[in-house]
């Protein structure tokens, strides 16, 4: 009978986890504005500075810079032809 009745509250806090923290942990949303300062603020601490260095010189930021201006350049050229 104990087995069960552990068995039984595991299943409980599964079907609790799966309904109602999963979804929390899917839909948020982080403000990286918060984290790490925009380019042109100066950090507070030399902490800031660190993850704002790091930050710039990302791989995952130059690549997202790179298609950024190349999609602006083909913004630019589709307007010239027409």
């Amino acid at each position: 009978m104990s087995h069960l009745y552990n068995s039984l509250i595991f299943r409980y806090l599964v079907l609790f986890f799966v309904l109602v923290a999963l979804p929390q942990l899917v839909y948020a949303q982080i403000d990286y504005t918060q984290i790490v300062l925009p380019e042109g603020q100066r950090p507070t601490s030399f902490e800031d500075y660190l993850v704002q260095l790091a930050w710039m010189n990302s791989p995952e930021t130059k690549i997202l810079e790179y298609e950024k201006t190349k999609e602006k350049r083909k913004l630019n050229c589709s307007e010239w032809t027409g």
